[in-house]
């Protein structure tokens, strides 16, 4: 596994999510030094970028693991989702008449239990609205939620420390 600018991982992602979008499941945190880490998953597969901070617009970098991953959290998957009409009238509704929190959950928990669609499904229907989602946001490490590679997030440091330089940071 070779370290390689963030552009590369984003490219092959969107490769794979157009030929497959199921099965795909997206985090981010922070890592101990402070890293934005965002870590895509999908079952003998991972994209793994880290950027020196969660403000930064800049780009990072990060890997393309082809291997089995352990996820010790559940969640939803990834992706893009077509929303009819009818469900942005039932949310326009929703909001208007007072938003009630289980009718809420118990909507979005519908919407999500839909399969994402690749890019090309969605250029074919031309939905009126696409939800994007979910991203679970983790607040510790993202090793504490995915299969633990320490040493991988050692090497994206590294990496990010190299970027760096003696400025202190690639922001500047």
């Amino acid at each position: 596994m070779s370290i390689i600018p963030e552009e590369e991982v984003w490219e092959d992602y969107f490769e794979n999510y157009n030929r497959n979008p199921k099965g795909i499941k997206m985090y981010t945190g922070i890592d101990k030094a402070g890293h934005l880490e965002i870590r895509a998953v999908r079952r003998g597969k991972e994209w793994w970028i880290e950027r020196e901070s969660p403000y930064a617009n800049l780009s990072g970098v990060g890997m393309i693991i082809d291997k089995q991953v352990s996820l010790r959290q559940g969640g939803y998957q990834t992706g893009l989702r077509a929303i009819s009409p009818y469900a942005m009238k039932k949310m326009v509704a929703m909001m208007e008449g007072g938003l009630r929190p289980l009718e809420a959950i118990g909507f979005m928990e519908a919407l999500m239990r839909e399969d994402p669609l690749s890019f090309d499904e969605l250029e074919r229907r031309k939905p009126p609205v696409t939800m994007q989602g979910p991203l679970m946001r983790v607040y510790s490490p993202l090793h504490s939620v995915i299969g633990g590679q320490k040493e991988l997030e050692a090497k994206l440091d590294d990496e990010l420390g190299k970027l760096k330089g003696d400025r202190g940071s690639y922001l500047v």
